[in-house]
């Protein structure tokens, strides 16, 4: 199956007229999608979107992740887990990551849809939507709004 991440991406970005970036290790790329407030202020959320090859068994995927909060026992995982019913093609994940050489529980919200089912952009767009929006919303109300780390 066809990549489209870089057809589509920077398409998305233009409409909705945010930043997007090819990080450093040249496959993850990097979108601030934005959500317009009540205020009509906007809140930014940073979405992650790789393309894995055969990792789905031997299927390609889109893994697309945005970062909600460090883990602790103090997180409230019923809450968490209640807001995350809204996610149609999304989960919530404890991911392990090294921050300054140490192992870091991190919750994200994630998708990996096979890349065989995606094949239009407005598809993308909404599973891109969907990670970032119920990720914001999950920082905004169990993390305190700001990931600080």
């Amino acid at each position: 199956m066809a990549n489209h991440i870089e057809d589509w991406l920077p398409e998305l970005a233009r409409e909705w007229n945010t930043k997007y970036e090819k990080l450093d290790d040249g496959v993850t790329w990097a979108i601030d999608v934005p959500f317009k407030m009540k205020d009509e202020t906007f809140r930014y959320q940073w979405v992650y979107v790789s393309y894995g090859v055969g990792v789905a068994r031997g299927r390609d995927i889109y893994d697309v992740r945005s970062k909600v909060g460090d883990y602790s026992p103090l997180v409230n995982l019923h809450g968490i887990l209640q807001e995350a019913k809204y996610g149609y093609y999304s989960a919530v994940c404890i991911r392990e990551i090294k921050r300054e050489g140490n192992p870091i529980d991190v919750m994200y919200v994630q998708a990996g849809p096979l890349a065989d089912h995606v094949t239009t952009y407005d598809q993308f767009k909404f599973i891109i939507d969907e990670v970032g929006g119920n990720a914001d919303i999950l920082e905004e109300k169990f993390f305190g709004g700001v990931d600080k780390a």
